[in-house]
């Protein structure tokens, strides 16, 4: 009797800043689905950047690119590839698990992240937005936040 290991499926994450990738790598740990091997990667750009980025990715099973949405967006995703538009961005969700108002304009939004979480904002890792969300506060915030729970879907279901 031989034993075959059994190859997992790949999921290639895009996003546009290492803040992104950070939360989105915190939910991964919360949320993961271990038949999965997730790829969180930045590109440290702008939506385009994602857009470009996806259209070279090749050998996933499944591709997921989430954006900011700073303008109207109309983006003919490549094939295989599921876009998630973010309005007004990342920056909103752990603003709204704390409960606090978001502005619907992006730029304001960045400035209240920024305002809330510190200066350091962009640098907070994955073990620091540990430390203040639970899976329970996740849980309980994920059914009035549509944003988040599409996120964690990735994760659970994929």
């Amino acid at each position: 009797m031989s034993l075959v290991r059994r190859k997992k499926k790949t999921c290639l994450i895009i996003c546009e800043s290492k803040a992104d990738e950070h939360f989105l790598t915190f939910l991964k740990d919360r949320y993961r689905n271990h038949d999965w091997r997730f790829t969180i990667e930045n590109v440290g750009g702008s939506g385009d950047t994602v857009f470009c980025r996806a259209k070279k990715s090749k050998g996933y099973s499944r591709i997921y690119c989430i954006i900011d949405a700073c303008k109207d967006v109309d983006v003919q995703w490549p094939r295989g590839t599921t876009g998630i538009i973010l309005k007004p961005g990342i920056e909103a969700l752990p603003l709204q698990l704390l409960g606090k108002a978001c502005p619907s304009n992006m730029v304001l939004a960045k400035n209240k992240f920024k305002a809330v979480f510190g200066s350091e904002a962009a640098k907070i890792s994955k073990f620091k937005w540990q430390s203040k969300f639970t899976k329970l506060m996740l849980e309980n915030k994920r059914e009035d936040l549509e944003h988040l729970d599409e996120i964690i879907n990735i994760f659970e279901q994929v």
